[in-house]
């Protein structure tokens, strides 16, 4: 659970205070006279979903082998894909490659750990997600209501700023563990469907 009341647990305090040495640096690059262009929207969310590897745990049923690569799997918003791979080339995670895919939204056989649903029609957002309800994958998508719909990761903008919300409930059915950083930077964490 994520308190509300002002008090922050170690993690997210943690957390914070990289996000804030980052910034600081990114102001002291630009006072410098550097060309150093704040993040856009879409590489924010190539961020996201590249540390998502990191701070998610999936079931040892997940994979097929202990050398099977972790599958980050992107359906829509194509511009998203390129610096994703980027960030994830050459990296692993738990002694896994990372890989990035694009896949058509129909293609449920694929086999992905991170599912990111974007651009889809929300009339047919349901549709999607069905096939995937308590399978070990986690579900991220841009759509409002997405979370309230079996998703468990819904990227959102605030202020002009990339912001995530979480459905714990729909992670826990899916047999996925979200660690505590990842709650923390969470602007909704939902802990039932």
């Amino acid at each position: 659970h994520i308190r509300r009341n002002g008090r922050a647990s170690r993690g997210s305090r943690g957390l914070l205070r990289l996000a804030c040495a980052a910034m600081l640096c990114v102001g002291i690059v630009r006072c410098a006279g550097a060309d150093a262009p704040a993040l856009s929207a879409t590489q924010v969310k190539a961020l996201f979903l590249f540390n998502f590897t990191k701070y998610v745990e999936w079931p040892a049923e997940a994979f097929t082998s202990p050398t099977d690569p972790l599958v980050i799997c992107m359906v829509g918003n194509p511009e998203l894909a390129e610096p994703l791979r980027k960030l994830a080339a050459g990296k692993t995670v738990n002694g896994r490659p990372i890989e990035v895919r694009s896949v058509p939204a129909a293609e449920s056989t694929n086999r992905c750990h991170i599912l990111f649903l974007g651009d889809v029609q929300p009339s047919i957002l349901p549709e999607l997600l069905q096939p995937w309800r308590g399978e070990p994958v986690l579900l991220v998508g841009e759509q409002e209501n997405f979370t309230r719909l079996g998703g468990i990761v819904n990227f959102g903008l605030r202020d002009s700023k990339v912001r995530i919300e979480i459905n714990t409930a729909a992670a826990e059915e899916s047999g996925l563990k979200l660690g505590s950083k990842l709650l923390g930077v969470a602007d909704l964490v939902q802990n039932k469907r």
